[in-house]
């Protein structure tokens, strides 16, 4: 087997586990959220455009997105194992490479393609024609691709770091903002920056670099956990290890949402909240979807959408915190505690209506800020919270006495 042929295989192989999980999240409730959420998007777009005025922070809008979406991850599908494997045949692994360089510059150009008609029209309110656009966005596109291929370089010779990424978005934000002023500065000075990148691609590549297995693989298994830490948003991922540490600021939260006796009645509850809390991923994937919904309300100011993301952020938390349970039910020990079943169902419940209700409060009070006298749309996301409670809650006792059989 060759080296192409190696990197076809793995690609295709994960293609389809991709395809497996997009078929539990990507369901008809999922997809019709999303439609709806798409035209309520369509409309407050639209209205921008009729009703908006040139705007600075529009231009900067625009100019960090387009900066956000120059940086373009490598999958490589490397193993550990490779480190052993692959290592004597070093000298054939050029095809297997340049597969995955060219993948991720296809993805990048359609990636920026995407952007820059959705962004076309905001950019021609703020002031540019649509040849100017055009031309800054094929010459985006051409210094991208060279600093993707210098950061592929980078990645495989082991120099690469995340401040490469950094710098490449301060810089593409920055020649789109300046082009908001002067459009012919700003082409001028992303010419300059294609020659020095196409100079220093030329000179990397031909430095006779030999490959850091070590670096390469621990780049890849980073992109690979936090693909499978964005999924396990949605659906329980087996292939993401869990990890957890004392976060002595957070004990309070513990002493707040767990009774003063840990006995037998609470003991499973002080669990949950444990692991809640000590968990590296659960407890930062809630604060960051709140946040996330906290800020849009603030941009958006639209309050069908805004509707629409609290609904969104109170469905996934949810989600969350059914993983959670998941994971505890799936081991062992939870069959040393001689506690009835019943008991504990009823203490995850509990927990569960806890944090929910925390979520529902820190949201409705941001909701209530930004929309006073439409405060009463916040009735939707509760229901589909009362909603999403009862049909889990029920569906939980069936998995549970399943897995007890």
């Amino acid at each position: 087997m060759t080296s192409r042929n190696l990197y076809q295989l793995r690609k295709k192989q994960f293609n389809n586990q991709a395809m497996q999980y997009n078929k539990y999240i990507f369901n008809s409730h999922f997809l019709l959220f999303l439609f709806i959420s798409f035209g309520a998007f369509l409309l407050w777009y639209q209205q921008l455009i009729q009703n908006g005025e040139p705007h600075v922070y529009q231009r900067i809008a625009v100019s960090l997105i387009i900066g956000l979406v120059s940086v373009q991850s490598i999958r490589m599908y490397l193993k550990r194992a490779d480190m052993l494997y692959l290592l004597p045949y070093e000298q054939q692994m050029s095809d297997y490479f340049n597969n995955a360089i060219v993948d991720s510059i296809k993805k990048l150009i359609v990636k920026k393609i995407i952007v820059a008609l959705i962004l076309s029209p905001l950019a021609m309110l703020e002031g540019l024609t649509g040849y100017q656009f055009i031309l800054l966005i094929i010459l985006i596109i051409i210094l991208t691709t060279l600093m993707l291929l210098m950061k592929a370089l980078l990645i495989i010779s082991g120099y690469y770091r995340v401040v490469f990424d950094l710098v490449q978005v301060i810089v593409v934000s920055t020649i789109v903002f300046s082009s908001f002023n002067n459009t012919l500065i700003s082409i001028v000075f992303i010419s300059v920056c294609i020659m020095i990148c196409s100079t220093l691609v030329y000179w990397i590549k031909h430095k006779k670099m030999l490959v850091n297995w070590g670096a390469l693989i621990d780049y890849e298994m980073k992109l690979e956990e936090s693909y499978y830490k964005f999924i396990n948003m949605f659906v329980d991922v087996p292939h993401l290890g869990l990890r957890v540490k004392r976060r002595q600021w957070l004990d309070p939260i513990v002493s707040l949402l767990t009774p003063s006796n840990k006995g037998p009645l609470t003991i499973f509850e002080y669990v949950y909240v444990r692991s809640l809390v000590r968990g590296k991923e659960l407890l930062f994937i809630c604060i960051r979807l709140i946040v996330l919904a906290v800020i849009v309300m603030y941009l958006v100011r639209n309050v069908h959408i805004d509707t629409l993301v609290v609904t969104l952020c109170v469905y996934l938390i949810a989600l969350q915190l059914i993983q959670l349970f998941m994971q505890h039910r799936y081991g062992q020990w939870i069959e040393i505690w001689p506690i009835d079943e019943r008991d504990q169902i009823r203490q995850f419940k509990r927990f569960y209506f806890k944090i929910m209700m925390a979520v529902i409060i820190i949201l409705l009070v941001a909701f209530v800020i930004f929309h006073p006298s439409q405060f009463y749309y916040i009735l939707i996301p509760i229901g589909i919270l009362v909603y999403t409670y009862y049909v889990t809650t029920k569906k939980l006792v069936a998995q549970y006495y399943e897995l007890s059989d």
